[in-house]
């Protein structure tokens, strides 16, 4: 019976782990974080701004799209005034990338026309036949994620309201999304 007891006993005192080896886990699983973390986050940043990105090219082609089956002018309208920006269209206005939920401070939004840098808004009508009444076209539209080098853009190309997406890292002749 004692000797059936004690090895009740041992088996119980060496069950479980060491203080050591519950540390070693603590650290592999530090070092593999740290080497991961840096990743994941550029992969979010890229997400967040391609989100944004997609939510300007939405309001865009819906505005384009309205304008020509209601033979409507409708005119878009972004605002850098607040943080997040905001885009206003058919009397409603909203932060840009909604679905996604993006907070202050994760995106910013620039603003460019084919002659410059714009103020802090700036507007983009579209006639009834869904074409552009801007004259300084391209009008581009970049969302940058703050101290990175991550940006997408949507670019209002010709008078006839093409919307095209460009990245910091395409080849764009005009360098419009690195501006």
């Amino acid at each position: 019976m004692k000797n059936r007891l004690s090895r009740s006993m041992l088996r119980r005192a060496t069950a479980g782990f060491t203080l050591l080896e519950v540390i070693v886990v603590v650290v592999i699983v530090g070092i593999l974080a740290a080497i991961l973390a840096p990743g994941w986050l550029a992969m979010v940043n890229r997400q967040r701004a391609g989100a944004a990105r997609d939510d300007l090219v939405e309001a865009l082609r819906t505005a384009q799209n309205d304008a020509k089956s209601r033979g409507v002018t409708r005119t878009v309208t972004f605002d850098t005034t607040v943080d997040p920006p905001t885009i206003t269209y058919n009397g409603q206005t909203r932060n840009i990338g909604g679905e996604a939920e993006i907070k202050a401070g994760q995106i910013e939004l620039l603003m460019q026309d084919g002659v410059g840098a714009v103020g802090a808004t700036m507007d983009i009508t579209f006639n009834p036949r869904g074409g552009v009444d801007a004259p300084d076209l391209p009008a581009s539209l970049a969302i940058g994620i703050p101290n990175t080098d991550v940006r997408r853009c949507a670019i209002v190309e010709t008078l006839i309201g093409n919307v095209r997406t460009a990245t910091e890292r395409d080849n764009d002749p005009d360098n419009t999304c690195t501006f």
